[in-house]
């Protein structure tokens, strides 16, 4: 049993299966495989579609692992998941002549599967999560429609020309009117960001792109637009409700932001580089608290609470550098991180 729009493929059909006129296919215990692993299935009457006459729809469950979605779907980056979780299947198809796609729908809790992202994106193989995917065809295109528990939602559409869709993260809804001309765009909010954990992400799913032999380029662009965090970590300091951008710039990923007391860009490195912030303002310190400018720090004063170890290799240039309201000009400076010194 194919279902062509998705490319999902069920073998191994074995049990007793009905057809009346007027009625289609009914199938009470259905025994199949899906990429190798056991499903249950059943067969019967679905929803009354447009034209008035009634869809057939197949209900499946089973246990489906990670690397089976994976090659599935052809994207390196659910490389992110690592085990087995229980599947419900339910695949729509209209009467001959409706003129309409057939539907697609997974859902799963995700118990079993561990997904390796950073918080809030992340959980333990225990948790539970919900996910949903959709999917619908037409001749052109195929869209699928991707739920995350509460925390994002997704469209896609593919076709005859490269893949494009949007995300946006927390709650909201996504027409296809809103979808980019090509590429991904991410948009929405977000409690809390570490930039560091994100940025090592980042540079997984480049070497994970690499080694499948997809790259990311101009046929295949991500961007992040207007991305709202109520608290964003930026390598040991903490920003309150800063806007987020990022983008391909010249074949790496540029990280942009914007807050009252600092705005910037941070380019990743290529091989071994070090990282480069351009920031166009930055007012110490960026909790807007008074402090008075002093030569050497107390041990348990103004720089305690930073890690040199977390600081990066980095070229740095800022056009307005300000301490406690005290101007104090435009600086370059390149740091080199040590165990215990910068």
């Amino acid at each position: 049993l194919e279902h062509t729009a998705s490319g999902l493929e069920i073998g191994d059909i074995s049990g007793a299966i009905d057809y009346r006129h007027g009625h289609g296919l009914r199938a009470r215990e259905l025994k199949a495989a899906l990429w190798g692993q056991p499903l249950r299935a059943q067969i019967g009457p679905g929803p009354v579609a447009a034209s008035g006459r009634r869809s057939m729809k197949l209900q499946a469950r089973a246990a489906v692992t990670s690397a089976s979605v994976q090659r599935w779907l052809r994207l390196p980056a659910l490389a992110f998941a690592d085990g087995s979780s229980e599947w419900e299947l339910s695949i729509d198809w209209p009467a001959g002549g409706s003129g309409e796609p057939p539907r697609l729908l997974l859902r799963s809790d995700l118990q079993g599967l561990a997904v390796t992202l950073p918080p809030p994106f992340g959980k333990s193989a225990e948790q539970l999560r919900a996910l949903e995917v959709r999917t619908e065809a037409s001749e052109s295109t195929r869209n699928w429609r991707v739920r995350y528990a509460n925390l994002a939602t997704a469209l896609f559409e593919s076709g005859h020309r490269d893949l494009r869709g949007r995300v946006v993260l927390g709650d909201g809804a996504i027409s296809r009117r809103t979808l980019p001309e090509q590429g991904v765009s991410i948009s929405g909010q977000l409690q809390q960001l570490k930039v560091q954990d994100w940025l090592s992400t980042v540079e997984r799913i480049q070497r994970l792109e690499h080694a499948a032999g997809r790259e990311f380029d101009n046929a295949w662009t991500l961007t992040v637009q207007g991305l709202r965090v109520l608290e964003l970590d930026l390598f040991g300091q903490v920003l309150r409700r800063p806007v987020l951008d990022l983008s391909m710039v010249e074949q790496r990923w540029q990280l942009g932001w914007r807050h009252p007391r600092t705005a910037g860009r941070l380019r990743l490195p290529i091989s071994g580089e070090p990282y480069q912030f351009d920031l166009d303002r930055l007012y110490l310190p960026l909790a807007g608290a008074s402090l008075k400018l002093v030569e050497r720090a107390p041990a348990d004063g103004l720089l305690a609470e930073i890690d040199p170890g977390s600081l990066p290799h980095a070229r740095v240039h800022i056009d307005q550098l300000k301490f406690d309201q005290q101007a104090l000009g435009q600086w370059s400076f390149t740091t080199v991180p040590g165990r215990r010194r910068l």
